[in-house]
């Protein structure tokens, strides 16, 4: 494997460029041509609804707090000086992504309690608007990171704005009897898909990979358990998949927090990356 990987980041950096956004334009084209999926009615009618304390579907608002302690302490590092330290990001435009991807989780918090104060289309826009900050900003975040920092906030500028169109493409669209939510899946897709090939195709320019890659597992695991709601409250009817879906999303969080607070700059940063104002040279004493 490690032999593939080295052959594939010999290649020229345009070419394994070309080759990310090809298979990004043919994710996006094999979306486009399917036909539309529109929200089923059931999809509100989650397997646990049971209300404590006078608060409806207490279990699944109850689950989302683990995103406000995330999202708090992500962004908390983040206007810290402890970032500043251990040269956390070569570049301190790399930060603004994360901001954006923390800001995002805390967000969903809220929605997501909204949201299941009362489960509709309608309270379903402010769960589903603050997510594709998540997805769109954590993207651009790898891209600054692995090919370019420029690269990188150019896709957040284009991507956040179409995430959140996908969202309001889709709530336009069941204010008329018919919407769509293939543009919405493919926002949660595309990082999915597209992050894996860029850890593939460039080297790292920083340590604490393994988090990077729980933060995914999580994720995925989070994504399988909201699709297995009834299954996983069957057994036993204690937490619902739903409800797990809102821990495991918190997980993923913490561990995207926990990558950039144990995280240092590797000594020879790929020189793929366009950096401004790259970080001072370790100081070597002399024997």
């Amino acid at each position: 494997m490690e032999v593939v990987l080295r052959r594939i980041r010999q290649l020229d950096t345009n070419v394994r460029v070309g080759i990310l956004i090809a298979a990004t334009v043919a994710l996006v084209v094999a979306t486009s041509v399917q036909p539309p999926i529109h929200q089923p009615a059931s999809y509100h009618r989650f397997a646990d609804h049971r209300m404590w304390l006078g608060i409806p579907n207490f279990m699944d608002v109850l689950s989302n707090i683990g995103l406000l302690i995330a999202g708090v302490i992500g962004l908390a590092f983040l206007f810290s000086s402890k970032s500043r330290r251990g040269l956390r990001f070569c570049d301190p435009r790399e930060r603004w992504p994360y901001m954006l991807a923390f800001a995002g989780v805390i967000l969903t918090c809220f929605g997501s309690i909204y949201y299941h104060l009362d489960p509709n289309n309608k309270s379903l826009v402010w769960d589903r608007l603050p997510m594709t900050l998540i997805f769109t900003s954590v993207l651009a975040a790898m891209v600054c990171e692995r090919i370019s920092v420029r690269g990188g906030l150019l896709v957040e500028a284009l991507m956040v704005p179409l995430g959140l169109w996908t969202v309001i493409y889709w709530t336009l669209g069941e204010a008329h009897g018919g919407g769509d939510l293939r543009f919405y899946l493919l926002i949660q897709l595309l990082p999915i898909f597209a992050i894996p090939l860029i850890i593939a195709f460039f080297p790292p320019r920083y340590t604490s990979n393994k988090n990077l890659t729980l933060v995914l597992v999580f994720f995925v695991v989070s994504k399988i358990c909201e699709l297995m709601d009834r299954q996983i409250y069957a057994q036993g009817h204690l937490i619902s998949g739903h409800t797990w879906k809102h821990l495991f999303s918190a997980i993923a969080a913490y561990y995207l927090v926990r990558m950039l607070t144990t995280r240092k700059a590797l000594l020879a940063p790929s020189p793929l990356i366009v950096v401004e104002n790259p970080p001072s040279p370790i100081p070597v004493s002399r024997v």
